[in-house]
């Protein structure tokens, strides 16, 4: 079995970006949110720099692509246009969107309106758009998922893919440990040979409290192979139902939303592992306008991982934040 790193050419990239900033009192794609504290680098040019300086390091040119919804989809491609891909070659950049499902009132019935059908829709438009049978062509044997709110998400691990390989994975988890019962995470059950995932909002208050039996988190971090990929397109996931106000005005109605979920692949798959970070290595979730998991707080996350980092590099102090290291840093060792 050839090593993770041996095989980084035959992963690719894909960045889950369907949500808007509207959380972040921003109006446009989450990705396009100027994050970096100095250089104002959008989450967009973070990934895709990172996919740039893993490029430089395999010496080989590696593949991204961004699942967008119907509501951002334009908007994001304009954006890379206008930023010149941020440096990605034509050739290395893919796009496609998710569906949409209808929204419904409080009482369950149709709307005229629509909302994006979820994360969940992945697999069907990734294969669809045609992206599958051009990353197959290209050589792509494994798809390292991951969110845009989350920008200290890798794009290609290493360590994740060779445990991916090692083990002969259909999907493999990124996760880490819960820190008490009332975080907001995703809870990961063990089920037979593999895992389900209990959205906080689904979970039990025995599930949230079982910190010994259930104690890892679910941050959307996933290597798929390929024949995982391909095999998901064309089963229908279940769809799990929010209330939600149907804008930001206070005055806005009430209406149910249906959405799917990429973490429902999991019982479909017949083999499928974890592997626990740090925390501080790999979380750092961009969700509000400020408080918890706000921009400021995932700066300061960002700032000291990247302190850790620059230390280890240079073999100096790192400068007082905020400041902020070359992202080609990031895959320097």
């Amino acid at each position: 079995m050839s090593s993770g790193k041996s095989s980084l050419k035959s992963m690719g990239a894909l960045v889950l970006a369907g949500g808007m900033g509207t959380r972040l009192g921003y109006d446009h794609p989450k990705g396009c949110y100027p994050f970096s504290p100095e250089k104002k680098k959008s989450l967009f040019q973070i990934v895709s720099e990172k996919c740039i300086a893993a490029s430089k390091k395999r010496g080989e040119k590696l593949f991204i692509a961004f699942m967008t919804s119907p509501e951002n989809d334009l908007e994001t491609r304009k954006f890379f246009h206008d930023h010149n891909r941020f440096g990605l070659d034509r050739d290395q950049l893919f796009f496609f969107a998710q569906g949409h499902l209808p929204l419904l009132s409080e009482e369950g019935k149709p709307l005229e309106i629509m909302g994006a059908s979820g994360n969940g829709d992945v697999f069907k438009k990734f294969k669809t758009s045609g992206v599958l049978n051009a990353w197959k062509e290209k050589g792509v044997e494994h798809v390292n998922v991951i969110p845009i709110d989350n920008p200290l998400a890798d794009p290609y691990d290493e360590k994740l893919l060779q445990s991916h390989m090692l083990n002969g994975d259909e999907v493999t988890i990124k996760c880490i440990q819960r820190t008490s019962p009332d975080e907001k995470v995703g809870i990961l059950i063990p089920e037979g040979k593999s895992y389900k995932v209990i959205e906080y909002s689904e979970a039990t208050q025995e599930m949230k409290e079982a910190m010994d039996q259930y104690p890892l988190a679910n941050l959307s971090l996933f290597i798929v192979s390929m024949p995982f990929m391909e095999k998901m397109a064309d089963i229908n996931l279940p769809t799990h139902t929010a209330r939600k106000k149907l804008s930001n005005e206070e005055e806005a109605d009430w209406i149910l939303k249906k959405e799917t979920f990429i973490f429902d692949m999991l019982p479909f798959a017949e083999k499928v592992s974890t592997l626990v970070y740090l925390r501080e290595d790999c979380f750092a979730p961009v969700k509000n306008k400020e408080g918890k998991d706000s921009v400021e707080t995932a700066r300061k996350l960002v700032y000291n991982y990247e302190k850790k980092l620059f230390e280890r590099l240079y073999q100096k102090p790192m400068p007082p934040y905020p400041f902020e290291i070359p992202i080609a840093d990031y895959y320097a060792m």
